[in-house]
């Protein structure tokens, strides 16, 4: 065959390849929390890292680290599919370095249990003593009612494929603080693996939370309807905290298909934040540094 002969062929092989490529539609997957009255999670979870705070001669600093179990039971699910599951910290354990000194914190969270309302796409609706968790009985300082409110589904309430991503928004907001400090969660879906003998999504979360306020201390604590420290019979001055800085999490989860269970998640924490405080007469300056990482396995 002559040379001119062979080059239509060519481009004709070309051509019903590129069309048969097109023709196939990549596999896409629905992720979601298929749970059943009675499933039953326990998580080790594991956080480590190291902090300073200050610079220069008055910069200090370490290293922590904590531990805790914790399991979620999923107790109801109501005719629209909403899901009931109560979670427990069963052991909590917390120790820190500083500048070598070897601190062990008390274990305060042992039995600490919540209850949160959720659907199949990780909306949640409600969290029930969330707060004490954050606060040890005082007043929360964000109100976890308008975080829910404003927050959408961690997975996509559509078929997604690889190389897919969503994006959510969270608004919290901060007394004292008249604009809400808005968090950024973009995830995608990286691949799809066996893990254990199962089919696993392969999900990616990466959260960026900006740290940038100005309030009044006074205002803040009045807002948290808490006493304003004070010598007697004086009142407390203003106290202007104008932080800037940043916070990032970067994690890799792996789901399962069928029954959107959580088998590990890993990733990065890290967080650089400077605080200016000033009072009438006096200015101060600080500046924290902490970076960790983050670890979470499905024990049974």
């Amino acid at each position: 065959m002559k040379r001119y002969c062979i080059k239509p062929v060519i481009i004709l092989l070309m051509l019903i390849l590129g069309l048969a490529g097109c023709s196939q539609k990549a596999e896409t997957y629905q992720l979601s929390y298929n749970y059943e009255k009675g499933d039953k999670f326990v998580y080790q979870v594991d956080m480590s890292g190291d902090m300073t705070v200050g610079t220069g001669e008055n910069k200090h600093g370490g290293n922590f680290g904590f531990g805790l179990v914790m399991s979620q039971e999923v107790v109801d699910i109501d005719d629209k599919g909403i899901y009931t599951v109560n979670a427990t910290l069963e052991q909590f354990k917390m120790s820190m370095d500083v500048d070598g000194q070897k601190i062990e914190m008390p274990t305060m969270f042992d039995q600490l249990s919540f209850k949160m309302k959720m659907d199949k796409y990780g909306k949640t609706y409600s969290v029930e003593g969330f707060d004490d968790l954050l606060t040890m009985g005082m007043e929360a300082p964000i109100d976890m009612n308008q975080i829910l409110d404003n927050s959408k589904p961690s997975l996509p309430d559509h078929p997604v494929k690889v190389g897919d991503s969503w994006e959510n928004t969270v608004e919290i907001p901060f007394p004292g603080v008249q604009e809400p400090i808005k968090a950024n969660i973009v995830m995608k879906l990286e691949g799809i693996e066996e893990v254990n003998g199962q089919d696993a999504a392969k999900v990616s979360s990466k959260v960026s939370l900006p740290l940038d306020m100005k309030y009044n201390l006074k205002d803040t604590m009045q807002g948290m309807e808490q006493p304003v420290p004070a010598p007697q019979g004086q009142e407390m001055p203003d106290m202007i905290v104008e932080m800037s800085g940043y916070e990032n999490v970067d994690m890799v989860s792996y789901i399962t298909l069928d029954k959107g269970i959580t088998l590990s998640s890993r990733g990065t924490f890290e967080m650089e934040m400077t605080v200016k405080t000033g009072t009438p007469g006096e200015n101060t300056e600080e500046t924290v540094n902490m970076n960790a990482t983050i670890n979470m396995e499905l024990k049974e």
